[in-house]
Order: structure tokens, then C-alpha cells, then sequence
């Protein structure tokens, strides 16, 4: 694990970002109301923010170094303070500024959130030094310790809830009342799946996560492809995260499933003149088509946030899908696993379905048992939960061919019906074209008498 020192427990171009951005969209302060001056770590940033605040605030739009070297000057605190800032220094920033500014709201609210966090680890690191002094002053007894620790905590606390806004329910209902009326009116987007029947249960819908879980070599990769590529024909801009196919490899997947050509023949160049036709246009289509597909071996949810907030910076992104949300199932340990892999889907649905209104679709891959990767925890704080497998022999049998190869269960939902134990949609899987489709008929359930 990487050891870095209290001094670089902050982030230089989000400070700097921020301040920039203000300067050129002064209008940002008013999406920013948690954040103070002292939360940044250099001390012209902490001028210069209240400045600009202290100006907007005022009702004046327009910052300058007039606006800003006057509002300095009001206040003798401040100005103590001001050091090496003069009105040439202040010029300087003024006209950098504008490599630096952002101009969506969006990508200033995740600097604000660095800036921010820093501030929240440095203000804990500096209250865990207190607390480690006194522990060895014999001066304090374990009730003064105590009641320090109490301190920090809540200190802590009111750090993480500083700037949410807290109401009484009833002020709540217009805002409820609308977004229901919204779902009516079909102004709250889903995006149906291309396997019609998984539609009655669940579709994607923006601020929700769907999972699909299941053995090794199942096809849930296989799954989430065709998933991807019937969004591209409806034209949505996708991310994807990869945590196990090179771009090269996934290249080639791509190619065998819209070209229908086995994978193998893709992958070789053995294809004939006529499937060659179909894999070039295949590949002309791709080229028509904006989306981003980033190769992520280790499932870091820091890493996942970085690689978000910039593509989406300059691409608003439509669905995140990831392939797939890895645990470290060696150690031995559920505990571990659990808790490792509910902190990443937690962050995924609350940080980006939450907060930037979109989908998120993802696999997972479960031990032998399954029950590991199926944690209560994890299925609190998704929105959908499938199961996906391949048939045996003798449930193909049972069901008959037209029943498809695969079958789908719906193991946990919120967003619609419920299935009972036992029920599964029926799907065809062809792992030589990466293809997962609904089956050409549904089983029939006979029940006994």
C-alpha cells in the first residue's frame, strides 16, 4: 500500500480548477454552497474563493482584478493574509485561468468533491495526531480520551453531512410529485433490453443499477456485449469498463457478433469472401458509432471514477456498463470479499447511476457457492439481480431446443415483478458469435397436480 505525506493530502489542479472555473462561471459558486475557503490547503486559493463568493454573493457577476483587489481590501483580516498577492500576481491568474476553467457544472462538482475529500482526510489525519498525543499523556484519563474520540467522530460526521440539505418530508412532495408524473409521462428515461421478455422485471433506468452474476465461462460477458451493441443501434453513448478483455480482444468479439462470423474465423482471418463483406461492414459501422472502452484489469473504484469523470467531461455518457466487478475470492475470507465488493458496487450506483443520472449495468462473477458475491449487503444496494447460466442436458431435454441453451433468473428486484425459486427466462447463448438472445419460445411450467 502507497504512503503519501500530510502535505500531499490535496490536489493542486482541483484547487486551481476551481478557482478558475469561478472566475470564467461565476455563477458556480451557487453549486459549490459546502465547500469553504479553509477547505482548501494554499493560501491564495482560500483568499481568492471567499473573494469571488464574498462578490457573487453581493450580486455582482463580473470578476476582475478590480472586483476581486477591492473586496480583498474590505476586509483587514483577509488582507493580512494576502502575502505575495498584489494586483500584478492577481492579473497573472486572471489570464491563466482560462486553461484551467471548466464550463460544465458537472465537471466543477467533481472538483469541488476532490477538493473537498482532501480537505475531510486532512482535517482527520490532524485529529488522529491529537488523539494518538493524548494517548500518551498521562494526564488524560480514558474518559478524556473517550470523550475525544467522541469529538473527532462527530467532527467527521458533520464534515461528510456539511452541505446536504435536510427537509421535513412534506417539502419533499411537489419534487416527488413531479418526477411521478415524470414516470407517467415517460420523461424518465429506461432503455429496454433487447431480451424482450426481461423487460416485464426490469430495464435500465437512469439512477438504477442492474447486475448479472453467475459461474465462469457462463456467457455473462456474451450477455453484456449484445446488450452493448443493441444500444449502439438506438444510438447511445456508452462506457465501458473492462476488467478482462484487452481492446484488441473485445475488438475482435465486437466484430464476430455484428458480422455474425465465428469468433475463431475473425480472430484467424480464415473467414471466406462473403464473411469478410460482412466483417468490413461490421467494422464501418463501429467507426459511426461514439462510445469509450477502457481496459481495467484491477476493479479499483478510485480508478473507475477518474476514468468516468473524464470521459464524461468531454462525452456525456449515456450508460457506464462494467465487465465485470472483480473480488479477490484467493483470500479465503467472506468477509473480506463482501466488503470489498459492496464498497465498489455501492459507489457505482450511488456516485454515478446516483448522482449523474444514468445506468449502470455490470457483471460478476461468483465462487463455486455463488453466496459470496451474493451478499445481503451487495444486494441492498443494487436495483436488479439476475442469475445467468447454461442448462444441462437434461433441462434442455425437459424444456425442448426451441427453449434455448441458457437460462436467466431474477434472484432480487425492486424496480418490478418478482420471480419465484425455481422461474428463469429461457435464452439462446452462441459463444461463437458472443451472442445471447431470447430463446425462439418460453418453457412451459407444469404444474403438478
Amino acid at each position: 500500500m502507497i504512503q503519501i505525506k500530510y502535505e500531499e493530502l490535496y490536489n493542486p489542479q482541483g484547487e486551481s480548477g476551481i478557482i478558475s472555473s469561478l472566475i470564467h462561471n461565476p455563477n458556480f459558486i451557487f453549486h459549490s454552497e459546502e465547500l469553504e475557503p479553509r477547505d482548501f490547503l494554499d493560501k491564495t486559493n482560500q483568499i481568492l474563493y471567499w473573494a469571488i463568493r464574498e462578490i457573487v454573493l453581493s450580486g455582482n457577476s463580473v470578476i476582475d482584478d478590480f472586483s476581486i483587489t477591492t473586496k480583498l481590501s474590505s476586509n483587514k483580516a483577509v488582507e493580512a493574509k494576502m502575502e505575495k498577492l498584489n494586483i500584478n500576481s492577481i492579473k497573472d491568474i486572471l489570464e491563466l485561468s482560462k486553461y484551467a476553467a471548466q464550463n460544465s457544472v458537472e465537471a466543477y462538482k467533481d472538483l469541488v468533491k476532490d477538493v473537498r475529500e482532501y480537505a475531510i482526510r486532512r482535517n482527520l489525519f490532524i485529529n488522529s495526531q491529537k488523539i494518538l498525543s493524548a494517548c500518551t499523556s498521562e494526564k488524560n484519563t480514558s474518559e478524556d480520551l473517550k470523550k475525544l474520540l467522541n469529538q473527532t467522530v462527530d467532527s467527521y460526521d458533520m464534515s461528510m453531512l456539511h452541505g446536504r440539505e435536510i427537509k421535513v418530508f412534506s417539502k419533499k412532495l411537489s419534487e416527488l410529485w413531479q418526477r411521478l408524473i415524470d414516470r407517467h409521462d415517460g420523461k424518465i428515461v429506461t432503455r429496454p433490453f433487447h431480451i424482450k421478455e426481461l423487460n416485464d422485471y426490469t430495464q435500465m433506468e437512469d439512477g438504477e443499477m442492474v447486475l448479472i452474476g453467475g459461474y465462469a465461462k457462463s456467457g455473462k460477458s456474451a450477455a453484456l456485449l449484445s446488450i452493448l451493441v443493441d444500444l449502439l443501434n438506438k444510438d447511445e453513448m456508452p462506457l465501458i469498463i473492462d476488467s478482462e478483455l484487452s481492446d484488441e480482444l473485445f475488438f475482435i468479439r465486437l466484430l464476430a457478433h455484428i458480422a455474425h462470423v465465428r469468433f475463431r474465423k475473425v480472430k484467424d482471418g480464415t473467414y471466406d469472401a462473403e464473411e469478410e463483406i460482412r466483417v468490413t461492414k461490421a467494422r464501418e459501422w463501429l467507426e459511426t458509432k461514439t462510445f469509450y472502452h477502457e481496459y481495467l484489469p484491477i476493479c479499483d473504484k478510485n480508478e473507475i471514477a477518474s476514468i468516468f469523470r473524464r470521459v464524461n467531461n468531454e462525452q456525456k455518457i449515456s450508460i457506464l456498463i462494467i465487465d465485470y466487478f472483480k473480488a479477490d475470492y484467493e483470500t479465503g475470507d467472506a468477509y473480506v470479499t463482501a466488503t470489498s465488493l459492496t464498497g465498489l458496487v455501492n459507489y457505482c450506483k450511488n456516485e454515478i447511476a446516483g448522482i449523474y443520472k444514468i445506468p449502470v449495468l455490470g457483471a460478476v462473477q461468483t465462487s463455486e457457492s455463488g453466496k459470496v458475491s451474493f451478499s445481503s449487503s451487495v444486494v441492498t444496494v443494487l436495483s436488479t439481480l439476475c442469475w445467468l447460466s447454461l442448462k444441462t442436458p437434461q433441462e434442455i431435454s425437459a424444456d425442448g431446443e426451441d427453449c434455448g441453451n441458457a437460462k436467466l433468473s431474477i434472484l432480487y428486484n425492486r424496480n418490478g415483478m418478482q420471480m419465484q425459486k425455481g422461474e428463469y427466462l429461457d435464452l439462446q447463448f452462441d459463444g461463437d458469435f458472443i451472442s445471447y438472445t431470447s430463446a425462439k419460445k418460453q418453457h412451459t411450467t407444469v404444474e403438478p397436480y
